[in-house]
């Protein structure tokens, strides 16, 4: 009986997640996605916001539960980005999105960028940044060519990925082993595979550029604005030393 009463439990719990996600997308996420639509000229998308909320931006993520979303700030839009955005075509100026993208499959990230490429406005510009995953394999095939620059954010990336040298020598396969286990990404990038993805789902120019710089004012230092790292300076520069930053203008 127990196990009866708890697979029914289980049931009605799933139905009512099912219901109440229902409820605050089409009624809470349409409301917020028409204000925002109404009240702004210039249009900047930030998907997979996680904790931040971009001012002036329509700010979106994955709606994880019911309790998780009473919780979170009532101002990020739920949003599945493996699904078709909930946007008009040619209706954003930019779109942004930061260590998101290597967490979705290559299918659902090609998907999702041509995605952005229809909600961008003709002339509109995409920035993504991603782990750089020349810079990972690099630290394996010539350990000895490491700076000394890059030896401190070395161990900065051991620290923030968790490779305990008591556990497992703190080299570069033991790091890059914790970038594609451990972190649940998908899909690691280099400028070439991204390029590949991008061209793919129809945007025309592509860029590499800095971390934290962009032509762009709305696209310019976002990646230095990531939850503490304008406070710790090494974590600050750890975060832009492995990240990559490409932008795809439709």
């Amino acid at each position: 009986m127990k196990k009866i009463f708890k697979k029914i439990k289980k049931v009605i719990d799933k139905v009512l997640s099912l219901i109440s996600e229902c409820f605050i997308i089409y009624f809470f996420r349409e409301k917020m996605l028409r204000s925002y639509m109404f009240s702004h000229k210039v249009r900047c998308l930030h998907l997979g916001c996680g904790a931040r909320n971009f001012s002036d931006w329509l700010n979106v993520d994955l709606f994880q539960s019911f309790k998780a979303y009473l919780f979170s700030d009532p101002k990020i839009i739920p949003m599945d980005l493996r699904k078709k955005l909930p946007l008009p075509s040619d209706s954003f100026d930019f779109i942004y999105s930061e260590h998101v993208h290597e967490h979705l499959s290559y299918e659902d990230g090609l998907n999702l960028l041509r995605e952005c490429n229809r909600v961008l406005k003709p002339g509109g510009v995409l920035r993504i940044s991603v782990p750089n995953l020349d810079l990972f394999i690099n630290l394996i095939v010539n350990p000895l060519e490491i700076s000394d620059d890059d030896k401190v954010f070395f161990n900065k990336a051991c620290e923030v990925m968790g490779v305990d040298d008591r556990k497992e020598p703190k080299i570069g396969v033991s790091l890059l082993n914790k970038v594609i286990g451990d972190k649940g990404y998908k899909y690691n990038y280099n400028f070439s595979a991204l390029s590949q993805q991008l061209k793919d789902a129809g945007f025309s120019l592509i860029i590499k550029e800095n971390p934290g710089k962009s032509e762009y004012k709305e696209l310019n230092n976002l990646e230095s604005n990531y939850y503490n790292r304008d406070t710790d300076e090494l974590l600050l520069k750890f975060s832009l030393w492995h990240t990559a930053s490409v932008e795809a203008i439709k």
